[in-house]
């Protein structure tokens, strides 16, 4: 029979918590308790180690409370998403963390927090039973929980919790998302009514490209002695590099959404023509502006106008504007972003394959461009089994 090795005397004592699924050791030093924790006993014999070291010196280990999911959430997004995540994301985490998450969870112990109590969490969230005066949209409940799972993964690798509560909560069902778009004959009309608009090049970009809109307004005109840019007209050619995102107060050019949103694109004569008007126009406002103009970028779309010229332009200025154009010229009341659904509507409509189209949009996957316009694809389906019909049965004359 083994039997269990005695540990040195003061060398403190080391067991495994099955309930927590770890190892806590722990050592008595002038009557004060002291204790370490760790997912194997290898790695908790290290730390009780360097606690005795540290108490043979006199350094005591400063005592605190179990955290909080609040306070575990809090030291989360400073450490862990604001240096690492874009800004943006950011913002919408800690959005997120601060009106939902920290209110109805924040003062549980991280250590206590069940799968019940974020499960109720979620319940309330869906319902208007709850503290909240009505329920949020499916897709946002369902953020809000990859938020807290994404965030109580990382507690497990800090190895402060042993298993993700929020991982077995069943969150809400959603509905596949089902793109609106303009269509072919309404994207000809709409391009007709905004021929002379201040956005005129920005809206022709995103129908006929099928750009964000963060990537149209960072757009930079081509310098052939710096050979730096993106819009190159004598070439005909439009490289997606930067999206234009503002960072407290201040406009800055970041990296593309993934890898495969940073593509090289053939421009249409169409956009040539709308942009080349647009390069007219602002070679015009930039001599009205002389010394006031402040583009620092090489921007194709800027402002000009008594409160500054040659800055970026505000999203939500083009936005608004493009509400205003649809409904004056009775057109289907579509977002912005539904101008690249249009691209790649028309694409389909033209022949374009999944290839296409997710070469065109950006996408980092064909199941996405699937998974989103493959209801537009049904014409291109018909036409599959026609082409069959034609050479198993018609060509025979039976």
């Amino acid at each position: 029979m083994n039997e269990r090795v005695r540990r040195p005397k003061g060398s403190g004592s080391i067991v495994f918590q099955a309930k927590e699924n770890r190892y806590r050791g722990a050592v008595i030093r002038n009557g004060e308790y002291y204790r370490v924790y760790a997912a194997t006993e290898a790695e908790c014999e290290k730390r009780l180690a360097h606690l005795i070291a540290d108490l043979e010196r006199d350094i005591k280990p400063r005592k605190r409370g179990p955290d909080t999911v609040e306070s575990f959430l809090t030291a989360w997004l400073r450490d862990r998403i604001k240096p690492h995540r874009e800004p943006k994301t950011y913002r919408t985490h800690e959005s997120y963390v601060r009106r939902y998450i920290i209110p109805s969870l924040g003062k549980k112990a991280l250590t206590q927090l069940s799968i019940s109590d974020v499960q109720r969490f979620v319940n309330d969230l869906m319902t208007t039973t709850g503290r909240y005066k009505k329920p949020l949209a499916p897709r946002t409940i369902v953020q809000i929980r990859a938020i807290l799972r994404a965030a109580l993964n990382d507690a497990i690798r800090e190895e402060k919790i042993t298993h993700n509560p929020a991982a077995l909560v069943r969150p809400p069902r959603t509905r596949r998302y089902r793109a609106t778009a303009l269509s072919p004959e309404q994207a000809r009309g709409f391009l007709r009514v905004v021929r002379g608009d201040q956005h005129e090049a920005i809206f022709t970009v995103a129908i006929a490209c099928g750009l964000r809109i963060g990537e149209v307004l960072a757009l930079r005109w081509y310098d052939p002695e710096a050979r730096d840019g993106d819009v190159d007209l004598e070439r005909g050619v439009l490289v997606v590099n930067h999206g234009l995102d503002r960072v407290d107060g201040a406009y800055v050019l970041k990296d593309p959404k993934t890898d495969d949103s940073q593509r090289v694109l053939a421009i249409p004569q169409g956009v040539i023509d709308a942009l080349r008007r647009r390069q007219a126009v602002q070679t015009e406002e930039r001599e009205q502006a002389g010394g006031a103009w402040s583009d620092r970028f090489g921007l194709v779309f800027t402002t000009h106008s008594r409160y500054g010229s040659g800055r970026p332009i505000n999203g939500s200025w083009v936005t608004h504007r493009l509400q205003q154009i649809l409904e004056m010229n009775g057109l289907p009341k579509v977002r912005f972003h539904d101008l690249r659904h249009s691209c790649a509507s028309i694409l389909i409509a033209e022949g374009a394959s999944l290839q296409d189209v997710k070469n065109q949009l950006g996408h980092s996957q064909i199941a996405l461009v699937s998974q989103t316009y493959g209801h537009q694809f049904e014409n291109a389906r018909r036409e599959t089994a026609r082409r069959m019909d034609r050479a198993l049965w018609e060509s025979d004359g039976s």
